[in-house]
């Protein structure tokens, strides 16, 4: 697997791999896989798709299966702005959708064009929920932030904070946390200056155990299988 971009302020992540088989699984991103020379399967809510383009909704599970043969680029998209843009860009409204053969070319500009575009407008959910995840975001590598923190910060009870979240989002703020936990892991771990383990701890997974399972969980593939078959390049 080549990382080709894993932009975190930007919250876009951009990947070419092959012969990939995942269980199922979801995250709150949302995923555009585009196969360069061959047919791929992907599962998406029970029903079976064989095809070249695929755009996949954050939080929606699925299920992907492809040959050693085949080439994958995978365009993953985090900032509910830049979501918004991608399905105006594709001229789609948000779910999923199978794209056009011969679209790599067209996903590689609007993934240029995210990097490069200033998002002024306000995300698609509550402030308070968009306030929460800034949070989350800017504190510390490593803490965990306690929902009744959180709710101090928007004026919430706990109990309503932790509805709404859900509600907009998909996810619980536990969830939410486990996710940034994981990217920061993935951060580190592409400075090069770091072992695995000592990325899972700076970020705040207890050890190794707790970062495998949530890695497998939002990813579908053990941690182990990428990390120690060195598949991660940059």
């Amino acid at each position: 697997m080549t990382v080709k971009c894993f932009n975190t302020s930007k919250e876009i992540y951009s990947f070419q791999t092959s012969g990939i088989h995942t269980e199922v699984h979801q995250h709150p991103i949302l995923e555009i896989i585009i196969s360069t020379n061959a047919f791929f399967e992907i599962t998406i809510a029970s029903k079976k798709y064989k095809t070249k383009g695929i755009i996949i909704p954050p939080n929606c599970p699925h299920q992907l299966i492809s040959s050693s043969n085949t080439e994958l680029y995978i365009l993953m998209v985090e900032s509910p702005m830049a979501i918004q843009f991608s399905y105006q860009y594709l001229a789609l409204k948000k779910g999923v959708y199978e794209l056009e053969e011969n679209m790599h070319t067209s996903i590689q500009q609007l993934e240029t064009i995210l990097l490069t575009t200033a998002f002024n407008s306000l995300p698609d959910i509550d402030n308070r929920v968009y306030t929460c995840q800034r949070i989350i975001k800017e504190s510390s590598a490593g803490q965990t932030l306690s929902i009744s923190k959180l709710s101090q910060q928007v004026y919430l009870s706990t109990s309503r904070l932790s509805h709404l979240f859900k509600e907009q989002t998909g996810i619980t703020i536990q969830q939410y946390q486990r996710w940034i936990k994981l990217r920061t892991t993935i951060e580190i771990l592409l400075e090069g200056k770091w072992k695995l383990i000592e990325a899972c701890y700076q970020a705040g997974f207890f050890d190794m155990a707790h970062f495998s399972k949530a890695f497998k969980q939002l990813f579908g593939i053990n941690a182990s299988t990428v990390y120690n078959s060195s598949l991660i390049q940059i």
